[in-house]
Formats: C-alpha cells, structure tokens, sequence
C-alpha cells in the first residue's frame, strides 16, 4: 500500500513551517541512505534487481537533497504534488521485496520532525 495516502502526504508538507519543511527533507534525506541499505542487505534480490533498486532510490535521494536546496535558497517553485509524485512513482517501481522503502522513510521523517 505504499503511498495510498497520497493526498494526506501532500496536506502533511503544506501544514509544515518552513523550518520543518526543510528540516522535513533534511531527515528525508538520511533516511533514504538508510533504505539504501535496506535494499543491499536483501539476500532475496538478484545483483541486478539490488543494483535497479538502488539506483531508483539514488533518484529520490538525489531530488531530496535538490529539493533542500530550492527550499533553502528559494530558487523556484517545487510542487509538494510533484516531489511526492516521484518518491510515489519510484516507490511502486522498486522490487516486491523492498516496495514501500520510499514510503516509510518518508513517514518516519515526519514522525522525527513532528516529535
């Protein structure tokens, strides 16, 4: 079920503060690396498969930090729709085993920075 709750997602970032927001993507940030090392510890994906899944979550973890920087710096506008879009979007495309990585590290970015 990785980011059926899309549109919760999205009303989540845009009742942050600024100062979340970017603390938000911050967290996000980390919190990909470590689903990075989730998909490399799978012993139940072939090399190729580990090798698609990262590189999938190298995508997300490369807009997060992109996005650290629009926010930071205010260079353009950056829908909150899109960026959740492409952690959905890249979420759906990893391997079975590793689906919903994308998902919880976003919740669990939340939940730190809610805390």
């Amino acid at each position: 079920m990785p980011f059926d709750d899309f549109d919760h997602c999205v009303s989540i970032l845009a009742r942050l503060e600024a100062d979340k927001r970017l603390r938000l993507f911050e967290v996000l940030a980390h919190n990909l690396t470590v689903a990075a090392r989730m998909i490399g510890a799978d012993g139940g994906m072939t090399p190729t498969e580990q090798v698609q899944s990262l590189n999938a979550v190298n995508e997300c973890l490369h807009r997060a930090t992109a996005r650290i920087w629009v926010q930071r710096l205010q260079t353009h506008e950056w829908s909150d729709e899109d960026f959740l879009s492409l952690l959905r979007h890249t979420d759906e495309s990893l391997h079975p085993n590793v689906q919903g990585a994308v998902h919880r590290a976003f919740h669990i970015s939340v939940a730190t920075v809610s805390a």
